[in-house]
């Protein structure tokens, strides 16, 4: 309005000599003015209405897309929840597997050691006797008795009990060693023969045990 107000100045002014035609050019300059702003609006609204129709347009799709998003959401947390469920469950279980199995192991374990002591202290007991045999055999056969004259005996003696012969058999080694001589005992060559046959099983017992013992291992 101000520009308009210069101009109407400017133009009456300019025209003092003739009122009537000052009158008429101030009007025409002025409704020119009042079109060129008229068209400026019409422009400036044209475009604001055009970017409100296009921002209308993505705010109402973002709206249905954000409200489908949210359904969608919705749906999705029972699902969730069941999944989580069995994920939870499934979880304890490989827990609790895992704990049976490691006890599982431990059990094993304990078990293996202790048919591996059972091996070993067998095995240490076989061989003392085998060695005792192998020390009293060749003295007998060279004429000794009793257990002070017989190397390792004792051991011998011992290991009566745990060979599988018969009862009279180791009653006369008893009474071979017990006696100190040979008069009244069995003879030598019949005590060296059990004292072999003792040898034989204590070999073939040794070989079991060690047969097991390495299946055990390989297992």
């Amino acid at each position: 309005m101000r520009c308009i107000a210069l101009t109407v100045f400017a133009s009456a002014h300019a025209a003092q000599m003739n009122p009537i035609r000052r009158v008429v050019s101030l009007m025409q300059n002025m409704v020119k003015k009042i079109e060129e702003e008229a068209e400026r609006d019409d422009e400036l609204f044209a475009k604001f209405k055009c970017f409100c129709d296009k921002n209308a347009e993505k705010t109402s799709k973002s709206i249905s897309d954000g409200k489908a998003k949210i359904a969608q959401l919705e749906s999705d947390i029972p699902e969730a929840d069941s999944q989580r469920t069995q994920t939870v469950t499934e979880l304890q279980q490989h827990k609790d597997e895992r704990a049976a199995a490691n006890q599982a192991i431990e059990m094993a374990t304990s078990q293996r050691n202790k048919e591996n002591k059972a091996f070993s202290d067998e095995a240490a007991d076989l061989k003392q006797n085998m060695g005792a045999l192998d020390q009293a055999i060749p003295a007998i056969e060279n004429g000794m008795t009793g257990l002070l004259q017989v190397p390792s005996a004792s051991t011998v003696l011992k290991a009566l009990g745990s060979v599988d012969i018969d009862e009279s058999d180791k009653s006369s080694v008893k009474a071979f060693f017990q006696s100190g001589s040979s008069e009244g005992t069995p003879m030598s060559g019949e005590i060296v023969g059990i004292l072999k046959t003792m040898k034989d099983e204590m070999v073939k017992r040794l070989d079991e045990i060690t047969h097991n013992e390495n299946e055990a291992v390989s297992n």
